[in-house]
C-alpha cells in the first residue's frame, strides 16, 4: 500500500510537470502567432518563446500540426462554452 502511494505521488509530480510543459508550449505558440501575425509559427520560434527543448516539444506533440490542432480544439471548446452560456 505504501509503495503504491509513493508511486502515485511520483506519477502525479511528473503529470503536473508534463501538463505545465504543454501549457507553456500552447501559450508560446499563441504568443508567436500574435507577434508575427502568422497562423504557422515555426517550432524554433515556439521553443524560443517557451524556453523549452526540442525533445520536450516532440514528447508532447508528434508534429507542429498536432500542436495547432490542440489550439483549434481549445478555441472550439471556448466558443462552445460561450454559446451555451448565452
Amino acid at each position: 500500500m505504501t509503495a503504491t502511494r509513493g508511486a502515485e505521488r511520483a506519477l502525479d509530480g511528473r503529470r503536473r510537470k508534463y501538463e505545465a510543459e504543454v501549457e507553456r508550449l500552447v501559450a508560446a505558440a499563441l504568443a508567436v502567432m500574435r507577434a508575427k501575425g502568422t497562423a504557422s509559427p515555426t517550432v524554433a520560434d515556439i521553443l524560443a518563446e517557451a524556453g523549452l527543448s526540442t525533445a520536450t516539444f516532440y514528447r508532447h506533440f508528434p508534429t507542429k500540426d498536432d500542436l495547432l490542432v490542440t489550439l483549434l480544439e481549445r478555441a472550439h471548446e471556448r466558443t462552445r462554452a460561450h454559446l451555451e452560456a448565452l
